[in-house]
């Protein structure tokens, strides 16, 4: 009996879609598509809708982003009392 050939499938955890857009923010800022201060001020659903993932993972791919690049952390857009 012939053992099993691998498959084309590379070992370990899957890609998950934050570390896909955590690496396709570092690419837009390292291009010169995106600053640090432009995706910082934009909002959970500009940035939802332009990486085509949900808002809590936008913000946090963009809260990893930021957090390599500034060590205060991640700036956030200050909202109004009616800003949802």
């Amino acid at each position: 009996m012939q053992a099993p050939t691998h498959s084309a499938r590379p070992r370990g955890r899957k890609p998950k879609k934050r570390d896909q857009v955590t690496e396709a923010m570092r690419e837009h800022i390292r291009l010169g598509q995106k600053t640090a201060d432009s995706l910082g001020d934009m909002l959970e659903k500009e940035l939802a809708a332009g990486y085509g993932v949900g808002r809590e993972t936008a913000r946090k791919a963009r809260d990893a982003v930021l957090s390599e690049i500034s060590p205060e952390g991640p700036k956030r857009p200050q909202g109004g009392a009616s800003s949802k």
